[in-house]
């Protein structure tokens, strides 16, 4: 009982937290404009949308620390999605990477919408690290080093600019794509994990179904369905508040965010290489949407957590555990 309240006090701070951010501007939504953009784009097939687009960058590494059994980097490379704002063009993060095994399987891990450091993070790129694999955590769109001058970190990842927002999402796919990438190409990796929490499990979801790369894919928390999240639950009224012409753009394209519901998905990662963690005292990501996709997706492995969104991220050392033991059974390095 305790526990449970305190996960669920944990949400409704970071609800507070949220309602008290400056809201962005106003923009205008270019209904006209985004069904040619959806059309010219092949958004009405979503494996096409979201495919890789083959870019490899010209990823540099930089100020290495040394570390007992590997060192920790900084990365930057240009995306491959045009972007207004000059800050989110260039995309940093920080490489981990064992010593003397360059071309050790790659876990990318994937932060949450409106997370503003890492501070917490690097338990996970560890654990990664302990179990044999090398780790890249890059910075998702407008979020970190990403977030335009003025705007707070995950201001301009959706808005009412309908096209601008498809355009995040394929942004963020495309950045950890190019990673993928380049990773093949200069490092000789052959396997990739992709571990995201909350809006980074939601683009997990999304390379499990579109990246044949996507071996392994580990989701924590993941926002389901972004039709139904923005419809229904409490950070939908947050975007709505924000984003007042909003509401026109969910009637009008409902089928389209329909279609990139997860649960509407066939994956392409096999389905024992699916890790998802769900806690049961969401008060941000409903957990029947989880269980929903628990089904739609065949019951891959699922632990369920007496957590709340937060909690279940930061402070549960059961799930490193699990997911530890989950990844041995994979024989993930292929011995």
């Amino acid at each position: 009982m305790l526990q449970e309240l305190l996960a669920r006090s944990l949400d409704e701070i970071s609800f507070l937290y949220m309602t008290l951010q400056n809201p962005p501007p106003k923009t205008a939504a270019a209904v006209g404009s985004l069904q040619e953009y959806l059309d010219s784009e092949g958004a009405d097939d979503p494996a096409r949308f979201f495919a890789n687009p083959g870019y490899v960058p010209a990823l540099t590494i930089s100020d290495p620390v040394r570390r007992r059994r590997y060192n920790v980097m900084k990365f930057k490379f240009e995306s491959v999605v045009y972007t207004k704002h000059i800050e989110n063009k260039t995309v940093r993060g920080r490489y981990y990477e064992r010593h003397g095994e360059p071309d050790a399987p790659l876990a990318i891990l994937l932060h949450g919408w409106r997370m503003d450091t890492y501070m917490l993070f690097d338990r996970y790129a560890r654990l990664f690290v302990s179990e044999g694999l090398n780790c890249a955590m890059p910075d998702l769109p407008y979020h970190m080093r990403r977030t335009p001058r003025g705007s707070f970190d995950g201001e301009y990842t959706f808005r009412d600019d309908a096209i601008h927002t498809m355009e995040t999402l394929r942004q963020a796919l495309f950045d950890v794509m190019s990673i993928m990438n380049w990773a093949r190409e200069n490092k000789g990796i052959r396997r990739f994990c992709v571990m995201g929490v909350s809006f980074g499990a939601f683009l997990t979801g999304l390379l499990a179904c579109f990246e044949p790369q996507t071996d392994i894919a580990v989701m924590v928390a993941p926002p389901v369905d972004l039709s139904k999240m923005f419809s229904a639950s409490r950070l939908g009224r947050i975007f709505e508040k924000e984003n007042p012409r909003a509401e026109r753009m969910l009637r009008l394209y409902s089928d389209l965010l329909e279609r990139l519901g997860l649960q509407n998905m066939t994956p392409i990662t096999p389905k024992n290489q699916i890790f998802i963690a769900e806690a049961l005292y969401d008060g941000m990501v409903p957990p029947p949407l989880i269980e929903e996709l628990w089904a739609a997706w065949g019951h891959p492995a699922i632990r369920r957590y007496s957590h709340g969104h937060l909690s279940v991220i930061l402070f549960n050392s059961a799930f490193n555990r699990d997911l530890s033991l989950w990844l041995r059974t994979l024989d993930v390095l292929g011995n």
